[in-house]
């Protein structure tokens, strides 16, 4: 799906002709922490408006185009990756992030949660399968060397993603993969001097548990 599809554009803004008292109104009757402020005759996205903001305003009645509050604008192009407009909301702490065309005309915005939802979605998420997260320095990355480890242990991968670590610059992967049986993966990744730092939905471990118990059961039993 095109990040297009995800635009909301049947939704209220705000234009030159509120106040600061409508922007509230309006903002509390959609629910909306944040709200496009555009120019009615153009389209024009002049700024976002920030319920905070407009709320601790001393005169209500004051047109929002008069306020200090035209300096915030955050947006992104309509053809941008979803990546993207991720990485604007989180830094921005937005709910909603405006959406542009080339022209820099307003189209709608994104909500959090569609695009959360979006990405749950590309990312295999919901699909059944152990997830395995490694740390390694950024000379050494390679996703190809991972992807052959993974391949070599019949073990296929639904998605893998990557982030630098703020504190080492060291980078952490994150594999999602389609089975629930990853211990051989585990060890063989490891014999690759790649580091392994945490393992979700390997039920290899409570297997070899229960196969245990039974060849107890028998030997008890004879």
């Amino acid at each position: 799906m095109p990040l297009s599809e995800l635009i909301k554009s049947e939704h209220s803004f705000l234009n030159t002709q509120h106040n600061c008292r409508d922007a509230i109104t309006l903002m509390e009757d959609e629910m909306l922490q944040q709200m496009p402020l555009l120019d009615e005759s153009t389209q024009q996205y002049i700024a976002l408006i920030q319920y905070k903001d407009v709320l601790d305003w001393q005169d209500e009645q004051q047109l929002l185009v008069h306020t200090s509050l035209l300096n915030y604008k955050p947006a992104i192009l309509a053809n941008a990756h979803p990546f993207d407009a991720l990485k604007v909301m989180r830094n921005n702490e937005l709910a909603i992030l405006p959406v542009l065309d080339k022209q820099q005309a307003y189209l709608g915005y994104l909500t959090r949660e569609d695009l959360i939802n979006y990405l749950g979605q590309q990312t295999a998420i919901q699909q059944e399968g152990a997830i395995i997260v490694i740390e390694v320095a950024q000379k050494d990355l390679s996703f190809a060397e991972i992807a052959r480890i993974c391949e070599s242990e019949q073990v296929p991968i639904w998605s893998m993603h990557s982030y630098v670590l703020p504190e080492s610059g060291r980078v952490e992967i994150t594999i999602k993969t389609n089975s629930v049986h990853v211990s051989g993966l585990v060890q063989s990744i490891e014999r690759h001097n790649l580091q392994v730092t945490a393992v979700f939905g390997d039920q290899s471990r409570d297997t070899d548990i229960e196969d245990r118990y039974d060849l107890l059961m028998t030997y008890l039993n004879m």
